[in-house]
């Protein structure tokens, strides 16, 4: 049984995976475009895996060619949308990758261990 068309009415169906935990949600479709806005995505995903607030993270969906494209901002989510329409999509699939710890500055811990490590070489 395949997925097919993810919009309804008012909402756009999500399945996402992060490390193997499967979540399924749906967000509301946005103003005059129909297109979920990409920073309701974000924080939708902060409140489903709250450990991403301990992380920097990037989204990726699965294109037509099987390749998982990155989301970055509202163009590139307006283009995974159509690509649902146009493939009648029920569920548009995602893929959440964590990139690095962030200290508790919200920093990525590699460049404090870089600034460290930098400052013990120089004695």
């Amino acid at each position: 049984m395949s997925d097919t068309l993810a919009v309804t009415a008012s909402a756009w169906h999500f399945k996402c995976d992060l490390d193997g935990d499967l979540r399924r949600f749906t967000l509301p479709v946005g103003d005059s475009t129909l297109v979920p806005r990409f920073a309701l995505l974000r924080s939708s995903l902060r409140r489903i895996y709250p450990l991403l607030d301990e992380y920097t993270w990037e989204i990726k969906y699965q294109d037509e060619d099987g390749d998982w494209i990155t989301l970055t901002h509202e163009s590139e989510l307006q283009e995974c949308v159509r690509l649902a329409v146009t493939q009648k999509l029920r569920v548009m699939r995602l893929r959440v990758h964590r990139l690095g710890l962030l200290s508790s500055a919200g920093h990525p811990a590699s460049a404090l261990r870089v600034s460290s490590s930098s400052s013990s070489s120089s004695s």
